[in-house]
């Protein structure tokens, strides 16, 4: 009965409010079931159609709602996530994985590159022969590359700190150094081509921007004024030693060694047998000249202070145990080539550890950004 007087309609406002604060419980029993299959047999057949069409086109736009929702997140991490995400980062400058792909793309041309140019501009008889070698830079460029970025962003910081620039004929100079031999522009002539062209032709055989490829190439001057500048305070005749070694990794394994040596047994014929080291079974151990500072700490003080012909060890140096027989050490000796490139990464390892405490290296890169990195790399 609809409320008569004014205090009534007054209760009956109050009794919806109530009604409608009231906490809804939804359920649904197994007598609703039959219900609804009861009502649907007594719809009739158009109206079972239209029913049905309208469920359908529901769930239709449910899915095509959800694949959309999908595709577009994967669009969206594949163009506009991944490749702009941090895979290393120094102080506040950080590399993007998209970079960080454009590094690996720029440093398998320079080997490749590097490659032809020693061949002439073709590639030569000895050339699957040095395959392998090549085979295995790019492998240390895949694995390695995102540790010379960090580095690179080091010496930038150190170069900066100084004030120092890389003049744009530097950057000319070595651009046009990257040039791939043609017909008309044969191995030692890239430098009369133009270096608008050449940068061209290395975004197209790199697939990186000019812009980009210059600051790799800015970076590759800088590593090395700096590998200069490093080695030129090097002692350019260091001592020398020239010894037999056994390494092996466990030291139980040392000292069973070291009883068949004063048996009577030759360093070198167990070497070939023991040694850890697959090179050292083929020298039997023999360790041409080596220079002071390029081995570790503790290797260099039992090399270099034992004396000569005896027997030192066993003793731990890294993560092996070594037995070692000295032929003969000079106070001063002149670096072989091999040995000035060795001096040249060890100064440069020390002096990025140093910078590093400085400028702390943040390694952030993961296994979605190496899948990404790998299927979208040329």
């Amino acid at each position: 009965m609809a409320p008569r007087t004014r205090s009534q309609w007054r209760r009956a406002r109050r009794d919806r409010r109530r009604e409608q604060r009231r906490p809804r419980i939804l359920g649904v029993g197994w007598r609703d079931l039959i219900v609804a299959l009861r009502d649907w047999r007594e719809l009739t057949r158009a109206q079972r159609a239209s029913a049905l069409t309208k469920w359908l086109v529901v769930l239709a736009s449910a899915i095509a709602i959800a694949s959309l929702s999908i595709i577009g997140s994967a669009i969206y991490v594949e163009y506009f996530g991944l490749p702009h995400t941090a895979v290393v980062s120094v102080g506040n400058e950080s590399i993007s994985a998209s970079e960080y792909r454009d590094f690996l793309a720029y440093g398998r041309y320079k080997i490749e590159h590097e490659s032809l140019v020693l061949d002439g501009g073709e590639r030569s008889d000895d050339y699957e022969a040095r395959s392998a070698d090549i085979r295995g830079q790019l492998a240390g460029l895949a694995f390695g590359g995102i540790t010379v970025l960090a580095h690179d962003l080091l010496i930038r910081s150190d170069w900066a700190e100084r004030g120092l620039e890389v003049s744009h004929a530097d950057i000319r100079t070595r651009v046009l150094s990257l040039a791939r031999p043609t017909a008309t522009r044969p191995v030692g002539q890239s430098l009369s081509a133009s270096e608008a062209i050449v940068l061209q032709e290395l975004a197209e055989a790199t697939g990186v921007g000019a812009e980009l490829i210059k600051r790799f190439v800015v970076s590759d001057i800088l590593r090395e004024r700096l590998s200069d500048e490093l080695f030129a305070r090097v002692d350019p005749a260091p001592p020398h030693v020239r010894l037999v070694e056994i390494a092996l990794t466990r030291e139980a394994d040392a000292f069973d060694v070291l009883q068949r040596i004063e048996a009577g047994e030759r360093m070198e014929d167990l070497a070939r047998e023991l040694s850890g080291d697959p090179a050292a079974r083929v020298s039997g151990g023999q360790v041409d000249w080596t220079p002071l500072g390029i081995r570790s700490t503790a290797w260099d003080e039992m090399a270099f202070h034992a004396p000569v012909g005896d027997v030192m060890g066993p003793f731990e140096a890294g993560t092996s145990w070594f037995l070692l027989q000295v032929l003969d050490r000079v106070d001063e000796r002149p670096l072989s080539a091999q040995n000035e490139e060795l001096v040249r990464q060890t100064e440069m390892d020390e002096w990025f550890t140093k910078r590093a405490q400085q400028w702390p290296i943040s390694y952030v890169l993961s296994a979605e950004v190496i899948d990404w990195t790998t299927r979208n790399s040329r």
